[in-house]
């Protein structure tokens, strides 16, 4: 009966998350941990969370949990980002380019991409790919 709330929460975090509630979305993401310990995906907003309050250490051990749990792209979004904010150019850089490469094989989500393009500052590309994820989804 418990799991059923997993949804729930998880939404509240994310909410949480995008509009910058950051301590409110790791206190969600942890009640949504003690129902389902190894869902990876709520590492990924805790580890994002972290991130934007500059908790760089606490974020990447998250973003390494989460990617551990569960490797989707998404996932590997969220742990580019994580490391582009720590100053880990490098690491979010390979990370952007395997997703690049498995965009050709699986579908990866221009917009999520577009966010690693911009926070490595690489606007050109991070527009390029919101125009390819307009012209995917325009059918």
């Amino acid at each position: 009966m418990r799991t059923r709330w997993i949804p729930l929460n998880e939404t509240a975090a994310w909410n949480y998350y995008v509009t910058h509630r950051y301590d409110d979305a790791i206190r969600q993401v942890r009640s949504l941990l003690e129902l389902q310990p190894n869902y990876g995906w709520a590492y990924s907003i805790m580890a994002m969370s972290y991130s934007g309050l500059a908790r760089h250490e606490e974020a990447i051990n998250a973003a390494e949990r989460g990617r551990q749990l569960l490797d989707t792209p998404m996932v590997q979004i969220a742990q580019a980002v994580v490391y582009a904010n720590a100053g880990r150019r490098q690491a979010a850089q390979r990370l952007l380019a395997q997703l690049t490469t498995e965009s050709d094989k699986q579908y990866v989500c221009g917009v999520q991409l577009a966010t690693v393009y911009a926070v490595l500052g690489r606007t050109d590309e991070a527009f390029e790919s919101l125009e390819r994820a307009y012209l995917q989804r325009s059918d």
